[in-house]
Protein backbone atom coordinates (compact mmCIF):
# COMPACT_ATOMS: atom_id res chain seq x y z
CA UNK A 1 0.00 0.00 0.00
CA UNK A 2 2.63 2.47 -1.05
CA UNK A 3 1.62 6.05 -0.25
CA UNK A 4 -1.59 4.95 1.55
CA UNK A 5 -2.10 4.89 5.31
CA UNK A 6 -4.98 2.46 4.94
CA UNK A 7 -6.83 0.33 2.40
CA UNK A 8 -9.66 2.87 2.42
CA UNK A 9 -7.27 5.63 1.33
CA UNK A 10 -6.04 3.50 -1.61
CA UNK A 11 -9.59 2.80 -2.77
CA UNK A 12 -10.64 6.44 -2.57
CA UNK A 13 -9.03 7.63 -5.87
CA UNK A 14 -10.59 4.71 -7.75
CA UNK A 15 -14.02 5.49 -6.37
CA UNK A 16 -13.59 9.15 -7.25
CA UNK A 17 -12.72 8.21 -10.82
CA UNK A 18 -15.74 5.90 -11.03
CA UNK A 19 -17.98 8.65 -9.72
CA UNK A 20 -16.54 11.10 -12.25
CA UNK A 21 -17.16 8.63 -15.12
CA UNK A 22 -20.72 8.06 -13.92
CA UNK A 23 -21.33 11.83 -13.78
CA UNK A 24 -19.97 12.26 -17.29
CA UNK A 25 -22.19 9.46 -18.59
CA UNK A 26 -25.24 10.97 -16.95
CA UNK A 27 -24.44 14.37 -18.43
CA UNK A 28 -24.03 12.80 -21.87
CA UNK A 29 -27.42 11.07 -21.60
CA UNK A 30 -29.08 14.25 -20.37
CA UNK A 31 -27.76 16.09 -23.44
CA UNK A 32 -29.31 13.62 -25.88
CA UNK A 33 -32.43 14.74 -27.76
CA UNK A 34 -35.82 13.47 -26.64
CA UNK A 35 -36.81 12.62 -30.20
CA UNK A 36 -33.85 11.28 -32.21
CA UNK A 37 -36.29 9.73 -34.68
CA UNK A 38 -37.40 13.10 -36.05
CA UNK A 39 -33.84 14.46 -36.12
CA UNK A 40 -32.75 11.39 -38.07
CA UNK A 41 -35.55 11.90 -40.61
CA UNK A 42 -34.50 15.55 -40.99
CA UNK A 43 -30.92 14.43 -41.59
CA UNK A 44 -32.13 12.11 -44.37
CA UNK A 45 -34.09 14.96 -45.95
CA UNK A 46 -30.92 17.05 -45.92
CA UNK A 47 -29.15 14.27 -47.82
CA UNK A 48 -31.82 14.38 -50.51
CA UNK A 49 -33.34 10.97 -49.82
CA UNK A 50 -36.42 10.29 -51.97
CA UNK A 51 -39.92 10.68 -50.44
CA UNK A 52 -40.51 6.95 -50.88
CA UNK A 53 -37.37 6.09 -48.91
CA UNK A 54 -38.28 8.62 -46.21
CA UNK A 55 -41.71 7.03 -45.90
CA UNK A 56 -40.13 3.59 -45.55
CA UNK A 57 -37.69 4.84 -42.90
CA UNK A 58 -40.62 6.26 -40.92
CA UNK A 59 -42.61 3.03 -41.16
CA UNK A 60 -39.74 0.80 -40.07
CA UNK A 61 -38.44 3.04 -37.28
CA UNK A 62 -41.90 3.71 -35.85
CA UNK A 63 -42.42 -0.02 -35.52
CA UNK A 64 -38.90 -0.71 -34.26
CA UNK A 65 -38.76 2.06 -31.67
CA UNK A 66 -42.17 1.05 -30.33
CA UNK A 67 -40.73 -2.39 -29.63
CA UNK A 68 -37.25 -1.34 -28.50
CA UNK A 69 -38.58 1.60 -26.42
CA UNK A 70 -35.37 3.51 -25.60
CA UNK A 71 -33.02 3.72 -28.61
CA UNK A 72 -30.15 4.95 -26.44
CA UNK A 73 -30.08 1.84 -24.25
CA UNK A 74 -30.82 -0.71 -26.98
CA UNK A 75 -28.66 -3.84 -26.91
CA UNK A 76 -27.93 -6.24 -29.78
CA UNK A 77 -30.29 -8.78 -28.27
CA UNK A 78 -33.11 -6.18 -28.22
CA UNK A 79 -32.68 -5.54 -31.93
CA UNK A 80 -32.42 -9.26 -32.67
CA UNK A 81 -35.63 -9.91 -30.73
CA UNK A 82 -37.42 -7.23 -32.74
CA UNK A 83 -36.15 -8.53 -36.09
CA UNK A 84 -37.31 -12.02 -35.14
CA UNK A 85 -40.89 -10.73 -34.96
CA UNK A 86 -40.82 -10.11 -38.72
CA UNK A 87 -42.01 -13.29 -40.46
CA UNK A 88 -40.49 -14.60 -43.69
CA UNK A 89 -42.24 -13.94 -46.99
CA UNK A 90 -42.08 -15.55 -50.42
CA UNK A 91 -38.53 -14.27 -50.78
CA UNK A 92 -37.35 -15.60 -47.43
CA UNK A 93 -36.11 -13.01 -44.98
CA UNK A 94 -35.88 -10.11 -47.43
CA UNK A 95 -38.20 -7.90 -45.33
CA UNK A 96 -36.23 -8.66 -42.18
CA UNK A 97 -33.04 -7.86 -44.05
CA UNK A 98 -34.49 -4.54 -45.26
CA UNK A 99 -35.54 -3.63 -41.70
CA UNK A 100 -32.02 -4.32 -40.46
CA UNK A 101 -30.61 -2.00 -43.16
CA UNK A 102 -32.83 0.84 -41.92
CA UNK A 103 -31.80 0.20 -38.30
CA UNK A 104 -28.15 0.04 -39.35
CA UNK A 105 -28.50 3.48 -40.94
CA UNK A 106 -30.31 4.90 -37.91
CA UNK A 107 -27.89 3.56 -35.30
CA UNK A 108 -24.91 4.46 -37.48
CA UNK A 109 -26.21 8.04 -37.49
CA UNK A 110 -26.71 7.99 -33.70
CA UNK A 111 -23.19 6.66 -33.23
CA UNK A 112 -21.62 9.26 -35.52
CA UNK A 113 -23.53 12.28 -34.23
CA UNK A 114 -23.69 11.50 -30.51
CA UNK A 115 -20.65 9.23 -30.11
CA UNK A 116 -22.74 6.33 -28.83
CA UNK A 117 -22.03 2.59 -29.07
CA UNK A 118 -23.61 1.03 -32.15
CA UNK A 119 -25.60 -2.08 -31.14
CA UNK A 120 -26.47 -3.03 -34.72
CA UNK A 121 -22.79 -3.77 -35.44
CA UNK A 122 -23.16 -6.99 -33.44
CA UNK A 123 -26.41 -8.07 -35.09
CA UNK A 124 -25.71 -10.31 -38.10
CA UNK A 125 -27.70 -9.75 -41.28
CA UNK A 126 -30.40 -12.35 -42.02
CA UNK A 127 -29.58 -14.85 -44.74
CA UNK A 128 -31.20 -14.06 -48.08
CA UNK A 129 -32.61 -16.67 -50.40
CA UNK A 130 -31.75 -16.45 -54.08
CA UNK A 131 -35.12 -16.25 -55.80
CA UNK A 132 -35.47 -16.28 -59.58
CA UNK A 133 -38.38 -13.99 -60.38
CA UNK A 134 -40.78 -14.98 -63.18
CA UNK A 135 -40.35 -13.18 -66.49
CA UNK A 136 -42.37 -12.77 -69.69
CA UNK A 137 -41.22 -13.70 -73.18
CA UNK A 138 -41.44 -11.04 -75.87
CA UNK A 139 -44.39 -12.77 -77.57
CA UNK A 140 -46.22 -12.84 -74.23
CA UNK A 141 -45.66 -9.10 -73.79
CA UNK A 142 -46.98 -8.45 -77.29
CA UNK A 143 -50.07 -10.50 -76.50
CA UNK A 144 -50.51 -8.46 -73.33
CA UNK A 145 -50.51 -5.11 -75.14
CA UNK A 146 -52.47 -6.21 -78.22
CA UNK A 147 -55.68 -4.38 -77.24
CA UNK A 148 -54.05 -1.48 -75.38
CA UNK A 149 -53.98 2.15 -76.51
CA UNK A 150 -50.87 3.53 -78.22
CA UNK A 151 -49.91 5.34 -75.02
CA UNK A 152 -50.35 2.25 -72.84
CA UNK A 153 -48.41 0.12 -75.30
CA UNK A 154 -45.50 2.56 -75.09
CA UNK A 155 -45.57 2.59 -71.27
CA UNK A 156 -45.74 -1.21 -70.93
CA UNK A 157 -43.04 -1.84 -73.52
CA UNK A 158 -40.79 0.83 -72.03
CA UNK A 159 -41.19 -0.67 -68.57
CA UNK A 160 -40.45 -4.23 -69.68
CA UNK A 161 -37.51 -3.24 -71.90
CA UNK A 162 -35.79 -0.91 -69.44
CA UNK A 163 -36.59 -2.57 -66.11
CA UNK A 164 -37.29 0.83 -64.57
CA UNK A 165 -39.07 1.11 -61.25
CA UNK A 166 -42.58 2.53 -61.30
CA UNK A 167 -41.44 5.82 -59.76
CA UNK A 168 -38.57 6.12 -62.26
CA UNK A 169 -40.88 5.42 -65.17
CA UNK A 170 -43.35 8.07 -63.98
CA UNK A 171 -40.58 10.70 -64.03
CA UNK A 172 -39.39 10.00 -67.57
CA UNK A 173 -39.37 13.09 -69.81
CA UNK A 174 -39.24 13.22 -73.59
CA UNK A 175 -35.74 14.69 -73.47
CA UNK A 176 -34.56 11.67 -71.44
CA UNK A 177 -35.17 9.37 -74.43
CA UNK A 178 -32.39 8.63 -76.90
CA UNK A 179 -34.11 6.35 -79.38
CA UNK A 180 -31.25 6.39 -81.85
CA UNK A 181 -28.95 4.91 -79.25
CA UNK A 182 -31.75 2.80 -77.79
CA UNK A 183 -31.41 4.07 -74.24
CA UNK A 184 -33.12 6.24 -71.66
CA UNK A 185 -31.70 8.44 -68.90
CA UNK A 186 -33.17 7.86 -65.47
CA UNK A 187 -32.75 9.08 -61.91
CA UNK A 188 -32.41 6.07 -59.63
CA UNK A 189 -32.13 5.72 -55.88
CA UNK A 190 -30.43 8.66 -54.22
CA UNK A 191 -30.90 10.78 -57.33
CA UNK A 192 -28.18 8.90 -59.20
CA UNK A 193 -28.34 9.30 -62.96
CA UNK A 194 -27.99 6.21 -65.12
CA UNK A 195 -28.92 4.89 -68.55
CA UNK A 196 -31.22 1.95 -69.21
CA UNK A 197 -31.77 0.17 -72.54
CA UNK A 198 -35.09 0.48 -74.36
CA UNK A 199 -34.20 -1.90 -77.21
CA UNK A 200 -37.42 -3.53 -78.48
CA UNK A 201 -39.58 -0.72 -77.02
CA UNK A 202 -38.22 1.88 -79.48
CA UNK A 203 -40.91 1.30 -82.12
CA UNK A 204 -43.75 1.67 -79.61
CA UNK A 205 -42.26 4.78 -78.01
CA UNK A 206 -41.81 6.45 -81.41
CA UNK A 207 -45.48 5.81 -82.19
Amino acid sequence: MSGCNSAAECLLPNRQNEAKMLTNNLQMVSNLPDNPFQLFIESRKAKGISPASLSYYKTVLSRALSAISNPYSAKPEDITAFLNTIPPNQRGFSTRHAYRRVLRTFYGWLSDVYDLPNPISKVPAPELTNVILPTLRLHQIKDLIRNQSIKDKAIIMLATASGLRRSELANVRVEDLDLQEGKIKTNGKGGKEAYAPVSFATKYVED
